[in-house]
C-alpha cells in the first residue's frame, strides 16, 4: 500500500519542482543584471531556495505520513478489547508510566469506557499531536 502511495507522491514532487524552477527562471530572465557576476549570485540564491523548498515539502509529506500511521496504530490499540484495557494506545502516544497502571487497576478504565472514548477521540480528531506525551488520565481534557 505504501508503494502505491509513493507512486503518486513522487510525480507530484517532480512536477512541483519543475514549476518552481520555471517560475524562478522567468523571474531571473525578466530582471537580468548588466554584469554577469550579479547573474551568478542570483542563480546561486535561487538554487539554494529551491533546495530549501524541496526539503520542506519532503518533510511535510513524511511527517503527514508518519502522523497518519501513528493515528491508525494508536486507534487500533485503543479499541477497548483487548489492548485498550491495558492502555496500549497511551503507551503508543508516549504517556507517563503510571497511566496504563491506572487503566489496568480500574479494569480497563471503568470497564472499557475510557478506551472506548479514547478510540473515538483518536479516530475523529484531525491531529493527534495534542494527545502525545499527555500525562492526564483523561487525555482529551486539557
Amino acid at each position: 500500500m505504501s508503494k502505491f502511495k509513493s507512486f503518486f507522491i513522487f510525480p507530484f514532487l517532480l512536477i512541483a519542482h519543475s514549476l518552481i524552477a520555471s517560475a524562478s527562471e522567468s523571474t531571473i530572465s525578466n530582471n537580468l543584471p548588466k554584469d554577469s557576476t550579479q547573474l551568478t549570485n542570483d542563480s546561486i540564491k535561487v538554487e539554494t531556495s529551491l533546495a530549501v523548498s524541496d526539503s520542506t515539502i519532503l518533510k511535510k509529506v513524511s511527517s503527514n505520513k508518519s502522523n497518519r500511521n501513528k493515528k491508525i496504530i494508536s486507534a487500533l490499540c485503543a479499541f477497548p478489547f483487548p489492548l485498550g484495557f491495558v492502555g496500549a494506545h497511551r503507551v503508543m502516544l508516549g504517556t507517563k508510566p503510571w497511566v496504563p497502571v491506572v487503566y489496568v487497576a480500574t479494569f480497563g478504565g471503568c470497564f472499557g469506557l475510557l478506551p472506548l472514548i479514547d478510540f473515538c477521540v483518536i479516530v475523529f480528531s484531525k491531529d493527534i499531536e495534542q494527545y502525545e506525551n499527555n500525562p492526564n488520565i483523561f487525555m482529551w481534557v486539557k
